[in-house]
């Protein structure tokens, strides 16, 4: 028992950091996707659909839009680890230092013991602070490629494509299907396919062609779309189907 105690006083401490980290990245993800599925009324609660349709896609499809969630998520997790590792370090290192002042004959060094204890318990929260940092600052970089790739998609539509684009896209008659993946759901307007995650606007008088195969690693399966050069992953083999005869659907109207 007296082990067992001892254990737990040592693996609490060390798992602080990481119990945080899940409970922000799993936070900000739920947000982040929930932001994706609710982007047609908040356009319209916002008035975002009055603006023209160049500057609707633009501000709607936004990369820095749609990542505020993961960014705030990571930006609250990086203040309460930094807070976590130096509130906590300093409570460690003082019951450490006492404990081991009493046990000099055992321990000459207690400040060195002290130290060493306290730095191997708080190592992983330390650590996993700094991956958040790069993580943030990953997202960030990214975010320039993204908002090029957003306005490709948009010049190669044209301005009267833009148009009916963005109304089809703000259409009560628009059919979400559920991806399973962080990308945001595909949305089957009349006339156009929708991913926001993706940045994918593309109409259906385009595609050409469209096949379905299965991937697997490490005993993961993703069920995929093709259509033309575009891959779309789906966590469940239903979905993926639906989407499928879905977009068969549209794309013979």
């Amino acid at each position: 028992f007296f082990k067992i105690n001892i254990s737990m006083d040592i693996i609490f401490p060390m798992m602080g950091g990481p119990l945080l980290f899940l409970l922000c990245a799993g936070t900000g993800l739920y947000l982040y996707i929930r932001k994706l599925r609710r982007l047609q009324d908040t356009a319209i609660q916002t008035g975002d659909d009055m603006l023209p349709a160049y500057d609707f896609f633009m501000k709607v499809f936004s990369p820095r839009n749609c990542y505020l969630p993961i960014t705030y998520s990571l930006l609250v997790f990086i203040i309460l680890d930094t807070l976590y590792v130096l509130v906590a370090g300093w409570l460690m290192y003082h019951s450490k230092l006492i404990y081991f002042t009493q046990w000099k004959s055992i321990w000459p060094n207690p400040v060195e013991e002290a130290w060493k204890h306290t730095k191997m318990q708080l190592d992983i929260s330390f650590w996993i602070g700094i991956l958040a940092i790069a993580l943030l600052l990953f997202t960030q970089l990214l975010l320039p490629f993204a908002k090029r790739k957003l306005r490709k998609v948009l010049d190669k539509l044209g301005k009267k494509q833009q148009e009916a684009a963005k109304k089809d896209f703000l259409s009560p008659h628009t059919v979400p299907i559920k991806t399973g993946s962080v990308f945001g759901d595909i949305l089957f307007g009349e006339s156009f396919i929708f991913q926001t995650g993706t940045k994918i606007i593309v109409p259906y008088k385009e595609i050409t062609t469209a096949e379905c195969s299965e991937w697997c690693y490490s005993g993961n399966k993703q069920y995929i779309l093709r259509f033309n050069s575009t891959v779309i992953a789906f966590g469940k083999k239903k979905n993926r189907d639906e989407a499928y005869r879905m977009l068969r659907y549209r794309t013979r109207q």
